[in-house]
């Protein structure tokens, strides 16, 4: 799993955080940073900032350049809260190698922006 700390967008919902933290994740959502309003392009600085991992349900984020020092996990909103849960250690584990992870609408994984080597 990653050791990186990881940004929960303000569209995920609190049972994700919830869980993240129950796995020993170390997680920041923003709502609770009181980032409600935080621009995508200032949220995705301070994930690279702090070499983390951003996990969200925009899709603005798989249409920008993810700097090389983080990640975005990117959850198509009609995959459920049990899907995101079963899929996690996945998708976490997948940040080592990827800096774009997006889960399809029908649950599928894909790496659209591998880490150069």
């Amino acid at each position: 799993m990653s050791a990186k700390p990881v940004y929960a967008d303000e569209n995920v919902r609190k049972r994700i955080v919830r869980e993240l933290k129950r796995m020993g994740v170390e997680v920041k959502w923003v709502i609770e940073l009181g980032l409600r309003s935080i621009s995508n392009s200032e949220l995705l600085s301070l994930v690279a900032r702090e070499n983390a991992v951003l996990l969200t349900h925009d899709s603005d984020f798989t249409r920008v350049a993810i700097p090389e020092s983080a990640s975005v996990i990117y959850i198509h909103p009609l995959n459920s809260d049990e899907k995101i849960v079963e899929l996690l250690p996945k998708l976490l584990e997948m940040t080592r190698s990827c800096r774009l992870i997006a889960v399809l609408a029908d649950g599928s994984i894909e790496c659209f922006a591998p880490r150069e080597r």
